[in-house]
């Protein structure tokens, strides 16, 4: 069956609807469609992991042209092989193009729930790494409890909160002495 419907602004809609006299095959649709909304991802989970892809978009946008210029190269998510030959997922990488074992890495923490494991994984991969810095991107400085931050700075992971590219970026530069020299003010409010 197919319903023709207007919504507020007065474009139509369609709507398509499943109508059966069978009880069990409408059961079955129910139990169906039960079990598969239980197993769907909530919607808040769903807009965070849209915004951190986008701010991770944006971020490497913003910084690639001007850490090309100081011998850096970024990658945006990046897979690096470890000393242990272990391929390590990172939200974001930036390398010294002339130094191979110069490296910082970094991971954006997308649930609340997840701030230990995720502080975990960053430090025991960038141990296999030997990374130079390891930084962790948060939404919000509330996400870190007490204990997860006196877990970050025991692992010397910097923690960069930032609800935008521009906000976190600006807070990366600060807290890195080699790109201080970095100008990213020309390219941080350039629109995409």
């Amino acid at each position: 069956m197919t319903f023709f419907s207007s919504s507020a602004d007065g474009s139509p809609v369609f709507l398509k609807a499943v109508f059966s006299n069978f009880v069990a095959h409408s059961e079955l649709l129910y139990e169906m469609f039960m079990d598969l909304w239980y197993k769907a991802i909530h919607h808040s989970l769903r807009l965070n992991e849209l915004r951190v892809k986008q701010i991770l978009e944006k971020l490497q946008q913003t910084m690639e042209l001007s850490v090309k210029e100081h011998g850096l190269e970024m990658k945006v998510p990046s897979k690096l092989v470890g000393k242990s030959g272990i391929l390590h997922d990172f939200d974001f990488v930036l390398k010294k193009s002339n130094e191979p074992n110069w490296t910082i890495v970094g991971d954006y923490l997308a649930k609340e729930t997840d701030a230990k494991n995720k502080l975990v994984s960053l430090f025991l991969k960038s141990i296999d790494l030997e990374s130079c810095r390891k930084f962790l991107v948060v939404p919000s400085s509330n996400w870190l409890g007490k204990s997860d931050s006196e877990l970050a700075k025991n692992y010397d992971i910097t923690v960069v909160s930032g609800a935008t590219a521009e906000e976190i970026i600006s807070k990366i530069v600060k807290k890195m002495p080699l790109l201080h020299a970095v100008d990213v003010s020309k390219y941080l409010w350039k629109k995409y």
